[in-house]
């Protein structure tokens, strides 16, 4: 069976699923990693099943590679997706070397976006959705994994481009990062029969810190391989020594996984004690620096109170100002309005007098005309009389 793990987004859970979820179920199965960026780490690295790095470009050799052997988990890295599936699109049918497509998706919503985006990629080159299958990883334990992954499942419920499983899940473990620190197999630390925990409190079983440190320290190089038998040597009182012997020989994954614990309770125990007088002094320094910060704060309140007075000071000064200045304009704008309604009240007057006056001389000069026309008239006829009566009498 050949399975590739891919995804557009890094830390989903890739190299994980592919070296100790996948490969352990798959006997004779090996892991191929096809990344760029850590393409120099050809090394096998996790118990034998890593069998080489591929760059992403390097997509004639895989193919290659699919076609000589039976059982292989392709674990595809971020950086070379967008390559991988162009020549993918590039190259038909290259797909069909893969029997299935493994996404793992996170709760995270920029991680289950570029979920979103793998799965439409697939769907674009061809791939059934027989052949891709989603795995639900870093789930919190008593979570409602329908309502954190609502965006992807909404997306395939819309368009069925994958398989669907619920029950493919897998929770948030530290372990997960220690063992792929450490380059360790999973399957292989689960059998180491050997008991640490009996180890460790024999190490550590002293009254003196310091020496519980060292141990720790020495068990770490042991566990290691870095020197190939060590002692550790404890004080218990007056009455002697103890002699604990830890590992002589490191054969297991689970025994870096121990010596690295122990290595860093170590240095973890060596840093507290190196931080107690940092911390005096820090503490000293908050003591001095409150006691500064009081008088400061007593000069800057007398400072902020004579800034208050003045600010009330100028305040009303100002307002008085103001409403000076306002009064006066009320005043001017008053007398303005004052004046232009008296004006316009004198010319009323003033129109209606004077159109009294004109009709009156009016009617003065029709009753002259007439006047002097009867005078005219009567002068007139008294002439005409006297001129008869002249002739009359001779």
């Amino acid at each position: 069976m050949k399975i590739a793990v891919i995804s557009f987004s890094g830390n989903v859970g890739k190299t994980t699923i592919a070296r100790h979820l996948l490969a352990p179920r798959m006997p004779g199965a090996r892991v191929v990693s096809i990344e760029s960026i850590n393409a120099g780490q050809d090394k096998d690295q996790d118990g034998g099943r890593q069998d080489h790095v591929i760059r992403g470009r390097q997509f004639a050799e895989l193919q290659e590679y699919l076609q000589v052997v039976d059982d292989v988990v392709v674990d595809i890295g971020a950086s070379n997706v967008e390559d991988l599936l162009a020549l993918m699109r590039r190259y038909r049918g290259s797909h069909e070397d893969f029997d299935f497509f493994i996404i793992p998706t996170v709760p995270a919503g920029k991680q289950q976006q570029d979920t979103i985006a793998t799965l439409a990629e697939l769907s674009r080159i061809g791939i059934p959705a027989d052949k891709v299958r989603l795995v639900f990883n870093m789930v919190e334990d008593g979570s409602d994994i329908e309502r954190v992954f609502d965006p992807v499942l909404a997306f395939v419920k819309v368009a069925p481009v994958a398989r669907v499983s619920l029950d493919c899940r897998l929770g948030t473990n530290e372990i997960y990062g220690r063992v792929n620190g450490a380059g360790a197999d999973l399957s292989v630390l689960a059998g180491d029969p050997l008991d640490y925990k009996a180890i460790i409190a024999a190490a550590t079983d002293s009254s003196d810190p310091a020496a519980g440190q060292r141990c720790c320290a020495r068990a770490r190089r042991v566990f290691c391989g870095t020197a190939a038998q060590h002692r550790c040597t404890s004080t218990q009182g007056e009455t002697g020594t103890r002699e604990v012997s830890l590992v002589n020989h490191p054969g297991s994954a689970r025994e870096v996984l121990i010596a690295e614990a122990l290595g860093d309770l170590a240095l973890l125990l060596e840093r507290a004690e190196a931080l107690q007088p940092a911390m005096l002094e820090s503490r000293q320094a908050l003591v001095n620096a409150h006691a500064q910060l009081a008088e400061q704060l007593t000069t800057f309140e007398t400072h902020v109170a004579a800034l208050t007075e003045k600010a009330k000071v100028q305040a009303v000064k100002h307002i008085l100002a103001r409403t000076d200045e306002a009064a006066r304009q009320s005043v001017q704008a008053q007398t303005r309005t004052m004046t232009e309604a008296a004006q316009a009240i004198f010319k009323e007057e003033i129109r209606q007098v004077l159109q009294r006056r004109s009709v009156l001389h009016q009617h003065q000069q029709r009753w002259g005309q007439l006047l002097g026309h009867a005078v005219t008239a009567a002068v007139a006829s008294l002439t005409t009389w006297a001129l008869a009566a002249h002739l009359w009498a001779r």
